[in-house]
């Protein structure tokens, strides 16, 4: 199957996953300022609110999951067409659309308008940068030519480079993200490559027939969120994730019927996990042991930023290579587009 890559990814994604290292790079090698707008925005915040879905909303997620131990303001995500009541003018609003047509967004952003809030926006283009431009609201150009969940690299980048502008974050939080270029690249080279070595290939080649279960520590809930929406953007595979210690508190009482015997368990191990979690990981896991298959993959880099970038860039490929064993083009989303052709 692996020698049909060519025929099977007839829309080339293969290039969209391993240029990720490159869109960070290209993000921070630029000079020039990311906001436009600037002066729009307020001086202070007490909060900030992260309006997006899918593709785009998974940023938001990173930058909370990595800037959570730094910031002195909470960090929420809003996956909704509405903003929430707290809301006010101190709250710094980000509006993320690649599109810039999400209904959901969209609509966040009438109601920051009739609040008084003036939020930034990151697009490509749309009915959401056409509205920022004419309002004079703030703003962040992200390149076209992409599906959105394949822009992640650069709507990070794009993320840091904000905050540092408006003071939010400083040098130091930008340097670490800014560090895990050389190890994005050198994973690259070993991920994109064919061959039996490839720790991608073999997972994917494991886990691509199965319904798979990703178990994360709290800290790594982002990791599970994005790799079961790439099994089932990629590889068109169902999925779920959840978190530990939660899991032990509820579904750890389902593994009693004969469904068992078709899921495999995806533990994801992170080292500054805490260790009470990472104790009942392990004691669940031997729980669960002869009922289901697992894999462990363990987080690799020096801070935890490159950790949770690496895994996610491993998994990117690891459903890419389902998507390959599966026969089907990871490219096209038939049924999000015949979806929103309805609505």
């Amino acid at each position: 199957m692996l020698d049909n890559i060519k025929s099977i990814d007839s829309n080339n994604f293969f290039k969209s996953i391993k240029d990720f290292p490159k869109q960070i790079e290209e993000v921070f090698q630029s000079k020039n300022t990311i906001l436009k707008n600037k002066d729009s925005l307020e001086h202070s915040y007490e909060n900030i609110l992260f309006c997006g879905m899918g593709g785009s909303a998974i940023a938001g997620d990173l930058l909370k999951s990595m800037l959570v131990e730094d910031m002195k303001i909470p960090i929420v995500i809003n996956r909704d067409y509405s903003v929430p009541n707290w809301l006010s003018k101190s709250t710094l609003v980000i509006l993320s659309s690649y599109s810039g047509n999400t209904e959901e967004v969209l609509s966040c952003y009438s109601e920051c308008i009739n609040r008084g809030n003036k939020p930034i926006i990151i697009s490509s283009n749309g009915k959401l940068l056409k509205n920022a431009k004419k309002i004079g609201d703030s703003y962040a150009l992200i390149p076209k030519g992409l599906m959105p969940r394949a822009a992640l690299g650069y709507s990070i980048s794009i993320l840091f480079k904000i905050l540092n502008e408006i003071t939010i974050i400083n040098f130091h939080q930008i340097s670490k993200l800014k560090k895990t270029i050389v190890s994005l690249k050198k994973d690259s080279v070993l991920y994109s490559k064919i061959d039996s070595n490839n720790k991608a290939i073999l997972l994917a080649k494991e886990i691509h027939n199965s319904f798979n279960l990703i178990y994360t520590s709290n800290n790594m809930e982002v990791i599970g969120m994005r790799f079961r929406a790439q099994l089932a953007e990629n590889a068109k595979m169902l999925s779920s994730h959840f978190v530990f210690p939660e899991q032990n508190h509820n579904e750890i009482e389902g593994f009693i019927n004969t469904f068992v015997n078709k899921l495999n368990i995806l533990w994801v191990y992170d080292q500054d996990s805490h260790n009470k979690i990472l104790k009942r990981m392990e004691i669940t896991s031997s729980i669960l042991q002869g009922k289901v298959k697992k894999h462990i993959i363990k987080s690799e880099g020096e801070t935890f930023i490159e950790r949770e970038l690496r895994l996610i860039y491993f998994l990117d490929w690891v459903s890419f290579y389902c998507a390959i064993f599966n026969n089907v083009n990871p490219y096209p989303v038939d049924s999000i587009s015949k979806l929103k052709s309805l609505l």
